[in-house]
C-alpha cells in the first residue's frame, strides 16, 4: 500500500510530474491539496491543511481528537503548519513555542505514530525577512490500530519543483496480503539493441496448444523473460535517478562541486554503461522536475 500527499501549490503547473510520480510509485491513494483546502475525513484517512493561527489549529486538534476516539486505524496526513519540536527548525526568527506545545502534546497524548521521512527532514522552504526558514510542516501520523495492521512502514520525501512544499510518500506493507504483480512493458526496452533478437528467440521456442491458447502460452512465457531481462539488463532506473537527484540537490551551494558531478554522471552514461543506448542516459540525466 503506497500514499501520498503532497500540498501543491499549483496542480496546472505540477500535473505532468504528478503523472510521474503516480506511474513510477505505483500509489494505491494519492492526496493533493492547494491552500484553503478543509480538512477532509475518510474511514481511515484524514488529509490536513491546517491554518496559519495557533487558535484555529486548536479548532483542528479537536476535530482530530474526536476521530481518534473512534476504535479504527486512523492514518493522518498532511500539511499541520506547524512543527512538533525545534530540531524541526532551521532558520534565524525564533519559532511559536507555544504552538510546538499544542502540537507535541497532541501528538503524544493520542499516542501517534509521528512516521520518519528518508530523503530529508525539512518538508517546507521559504523567504522571511530574517532569511530563508526550512520547517518540517508536512507528515504522516498513525495511531496503533493502524501502525499494527502493516508488518512495515516507510515514508519517502520527495524533492521540490513547483511547489515550496516537498511530497511526501507512505509506504505499508501487509506480510498476510498478497496480490500478483502488475506487468507494465517499458518503451524504453525498444531502445536497446538486444531487445528484438530476444522477442523473436521467444517466439521461436516450442509452445502448448494451437491457436489463441498458443498466443497466451507465448505472451506470458515474454513477460516472465523480459521481467527476468529487465532486471539484468537495466535495474531499477527510477531508483537510480533519484539517487542522482538527491546527490544533485546536495551540491546546489557549491557551484563547482555541481558542475564536476553532472561532468561525472554523463560520462558514466554515456561511457560506462555498456547494456543502456542513449535514450536511457538521457533519462537518467534529466533533472527531477
Amino acid at each position: 500500500m503506497k500514499l501520498m500527499f503532497w500540498n501543491v501549490r499549483g496542480l496546472l503547473s505540477s500535473r505532468r510530474r504528478l503523472r510521474r510520480i503516480v506511474r513510477r510509485e505505483n500509489l494505491s491513494l494519492l492526496a493533493v491539496s492547494e491552500p484553503l483546502i478543509s480538512l477532509d475525513q475518510a474511514d481511515i484517512l484524514a488529509r490536513i491543511y491546517a491554518k496559519h493561527s495557533r487558535g484555529e489549529r486548536q479548532c483542528l486538534w479537536n476535530q482530530l481528537s474526536s476521530i481518534l476516539s473512534l476504535p479504527n486505524p486512523v492514518l493522518i496526513g498532511g500539511d499541520f503548519n506547524v512543527i512538533a519540536e525545534i530540531a524541526e527548525y532551521k532558520g534565524n526568527a525564533t519559532p511559536d513555542l507555544n504552538s510546538i506545545a499544542d502540537f507535541s502534546s497532541f501528538i503524544s497524548s493520542h499516542s501517534l505514530f509521528d512516521l520518519p521521512t528518508l530523503g530529508g527532514t525539512y518538508t517546507w522552504t521559504g523567504v522571511r525577512s530574517s532569511g530563508t526558514v526550512w520547517k518540517r510542516l508536512d507528515r504522516f501520523l498513525l495511531n496503533a490500530d493502524f501502525r499494527d495492521f502493516f508488518s512495515g512502514v516507510t515514508g519517502v520525501l520527495l524533492n521540490r519543483t513547483t511547489s515550496d512544499h516537498s511530497p511526501i510518500i507512505f509506504s505499508g506493507c501487509n506480510a498476510n496480503m498478497s496480490a500478483p504483480k502488475q506487468f507494465r512493458f517499458q518503451k524504453m526496452w525498444t531502445t536497446h539493441k538486444n531487445f528484438l533478437d530476444l522477442v523473436q528467440a521467444n517466439w521461436q521456442e516450442p509452445h502448448e496448444g494451437y491457436g489463441m491458447r498458443a498466443l497466451a502460452f507465448k505472451l506470458k512465457r515474454l513477460k516472465s523473460k523480459l521481467r527476468d531481462w529487465n532486471r539484468s539488463t537495466f535495474g531499477n532506473i527510477f531508483d537510480k535517478k533519484y539517487t542522482i537527484g538527491q546527490f544533485l540537490k546536495n551540491t546546489e551551494n557549491n557551484p563547482k562541486e555541481r558542475v564536476n558531478a553532472i561532468a561525472a554522471i554523463e560520462e558514466d552514461s554515456h561511457g560506462g554503461c555498456d547494456a543502456m543506448d542513449k535514450p536511457i542516459s538521457v533519462l537518467f540525466l534529466q533533472r527531477i522536475e
